[in-house]
Order: structure tokens, then sequence, then C-alpha cells
């Protein structure tokens, strides 16, 4: 329902299948059409304004409602099953509460698009509980097929939507992990340290390609998809490992 066209106010309930919020973006950028086009639904006031001084519908709508998508995408990142509250605030669309199947997982919290800003930001807090490590991050950076286990932890995180789709180079803010069950490919960590401190005598194993990961937790603070952490800590068979330093999320570099 719409109640008073000029100033509108919004009560919906959607259901869909799915929602590409890149799409979205697309449709709210588009312009907006003429008083011709429009002819007779424009409120009379509206008319006899001035070229160029009307808003868009989005931008003068406040409103809330309900929605249940069977997938919510942007570029590569999935969410599936998504229930979710939504207000609108002209031109600021919140989500919230969400809830979400996530690679595997359980995601609740909230998705806010400013369709203020161009091009649109979107922030999104998040916990998620058992989610596929591997699937999330590749479908928000360039790490991928590197670390798998289930994922757990809490992220506040802002990125905008760009014609490009990468998420990670314009991905902020803050992400605390807590990964079990993994296994981080590519790199044999034990066999490496055994190097540095030349006891391989000791190991007495043959050198693996990848690295079994018991538990590894750390908070990340992350600028344009450059993630630092002081506290990254994983427990490995036979020991464990303290780290700090940076890993690029758009390009896989590690200076850690």
């Amino acid at each position: 329902t719409v109640r008073d066209f000029a100033s509108p106010y919004l009560q919906f309930t959607l259901s869909g299948d799915k929602l590409d919020l890149g799409e979205l973006q697309r449709l709210l950028a588009a312009p907006a059409p003429s008083r011709a086009q429009m002819g007779s639904l424009l409120p009379a006031a509206w008319a006899q304004a001035p070229p160029g001084a009307e808003p868009g519908f989005l931008a003068r709508a406040t409103g809330k409602g309900n929605v249940t998508l069977g997938a919510l995408q942007y570029d590569q990142l999935l969410l599936s099953h998504v229930r979710s509250g939504v207000t609108l605030e002209r031109g600021v669309i919140r989500m919230a509460p969400m809830s979400a199947d996530a690679y595997g997982g359980q995601a609740t919290g909230s998705v806010v698009l400013d369709t203020r800003a161009t091009p649109t930001a979107i922030t999104v807090t998040t916990k998620m509980d058992k989610v596929d490590a591997n699937q999330l991050l590749s479908s928000v950076s360039n790490v991928k097929k590197t670390l798998y286990g289930l994922l757990a932890g809490n992220a506040t995180t802002d990125f905008r939507v760009t014609d490009s789709g990468n998420i990670a180079s314009t991905l902020n803010g803050n992400v605390a992990l807590d990964l079990t069950k993994g296994r981080l490919v590519g790199m044999d960590l034990l066999q490496q340290l055994a190097n540095i401190g030349r006891f391989l005598g000791a190991l007495n194993r043959a050198p693996q390609s990848f690295t079994e990961i018991v538990r590894l937790t750390g908070n990340f603070d992350v600028v344009n998809g450059l993630a630092q952490t002081r506290n990254l800590t994983a427990i490995i068979p036979g020991g464990s490992v303290a780290a700090e330093g940076a890993i690029n999320l758009v390009d896989q570099s590690l200076a850690m």
C-alpha cells in the first residue's frame, strides 16, 4: 500500500526468488521519467515545479515491510533463504533483523543500502556460524582455494557497488574470525618453521602441500581490501603459531 504520492509512505510484504543488488543499483541509477512520460500521475504541485527539481521516488519514500527471498546476490556473494524486515528512509534501505543461509552455515545481522551515494554504499553487520570459509572468501575476494574450514565470527564492513563488481577493492571494516577443522593449502607451515629453526630431522615426515589447522582466531582491520591483524593465532598439529601483519584480499599478497 502507498499513502501520499507527493511524499510516499509504503507498507509492503515482498516475496521473491532472487534479488540482485547490482541490478537494483542499475535500476535506481536509471534516469527518472520525464513529466511528459508521467502525465496525469504527477501531483499538481510537483508538475508545476521547475525542470530538474523533482527527486526520485525512492529519495522521497519512507515506509516499512518484510521480505522473503530465495536468494540475495551481489557479484559472486550469494545468500539464500533470506528473511528480513525492511525500512525505507528517503533513499536509505535498511534490512534488519536479517537471517540467511550462507555457504552451508548461518548468517544473521543487517544490511544497509545508501542509494543517495554514488555509487551505492552497502554496510553489512553480520554474525556467522559454520560458514564454509573457502566459498565465502572466494565470493568476496581473490583469495580462492587457499583457506578451508568452518568459519564463525562477527563482521561490520562496508563496500561500494562498482561496475567491476569487485567487493574486495572497496571493502572496509572490522572482522573477528574463529575457524575450526581447517586447512591452509599451498604451505607446510611446520616444515617452513623447521627449515628456519634447522630441526628438520625432528619432524620425521615428508613435506606436505598444506597445513592442517585445528583452530585459527584473530581480528582484522580492513582498509580498501588490505586486512591487518596483530593477534592472529593458529593451533596446528604439533604446536601453535602467533602472527601479525597484513593480507591483501585484492591481489593475495602477504606481509606477515
